[in-house]
């Protein structure tokens, strides 16, 4: 195998397992079925511990359960050899696509499946850049042919990073964003200037559309950062970890995704 090997058959297509195991039971022993499938990344029992502080939040969220129940490649949809993925539409983007804080009727994929009758299926990625984005992008159209392929970006600055696992390691996939600002290298080389991310931003989303020039393609930007960026439904809701959207922004952008759907003649 050659040093790169990894990066298209693994850790592509390859999301954010959920991190969270019984009290007391470490992760390098526990099976993957005692995983505790309530929590994932910020909607941690930490930052719902913190929030119940908050009257408002308590209110909307001490209640609520939340199952992240994932496939085995961590997306929060079926096993991919499960899905009729030409009647479906596939939608990227990162813990916002994802859901983090929310009940999967919640989220995105599940709102726009409501709206437009047709199997949506949720390839959100916990903390993932554009790059990685673009990556997935090219690795799912050379496994599977959607129906429609929508990328929802996330900001310009993030970066992933690869390296060879190490023995006993998993992944080989690092993403980096404003939590990684202690890391020099990732500061100096790719934020320091904005114009680098910037360009690296507008190379994702050409090769994206390059990539689906002969498939129905969508792509949209919550937080524009470049003149000329149309608005996308982006509102800061109050998720169950008080730092993502809810179903708020989520409806939002299922009924406007709806719209170019309807315009492209894209509905049955």
């Amino acid at each position: 195998m050659s040093d790169v090997d990894f990066l298209y058959e693994k850790d592509l297509l390859e999301g954010t397992p959920c991190t969270y195991y019984p009290e007391g039971v470490s992760g390098a022993t526990v099976p993957e079925a005692a995983i505790d499938t309530r929590w994932s990344g910020t909607d941690s029992p930490q930052n719902y511990k913190d929030n119940l502080k908050d009257p408002k939040w308590r209110e909307k969220w001490e209640d609520v359960f939340i199952d992240y129940r994932l496939n085995s490649s961590y997306y929060r949809c079926k096993e991919f050899d499960e899905i009729d993925w030409e009647n479906s539409v596939a939608i990227l983007g990162d813990s916002c696509v994802f859901g983090m804080g929310v009940p999967e009727t919640d989220t995105v994929s599940h709102q726009l499946e409501t709206v437009i009758g047709r199997p949506v299926i949720n390839l959100g990625v916990g903390g993932c850049s554009n790059m990685f984005i673009m990556y997935n992008n090219m690795r799912l159209l050379t496994k599977y042919k959607p129906y429609a392929v929508i990328n929802i970006w996330t900001t310009p600055d993030r970066a992933t990073t690869f390296r060879k696992p190490r023995d006993g390691a998993t992944g080989g996939i690092t993403h980096h964003g404003s939590w990684s600002h202690d890391d020099k290298s990732y500061t100096r080389f790719w934020v320091r200037e904005k114009v680098n991310y910037l360009a690296h931003n507008s190379l994702c989303r050409d090769s994206c559309a390059l990539f689906n020039r002969d498939n129905r393609y969508l792509n949209y930007t919550p937080t524009p950062h470049l003149e000329g960026e149309t608005h996308f439904p982006f509102h800061g809701g109050m998720a169950r970890d008080n730092l993502h959207p809810d179903l708020f922004t989520f409806n939002l952008q299922a009924k406007y995704i709806k719209e170019d759907f309807k315009r492209h003649g894209w509905l049955d």
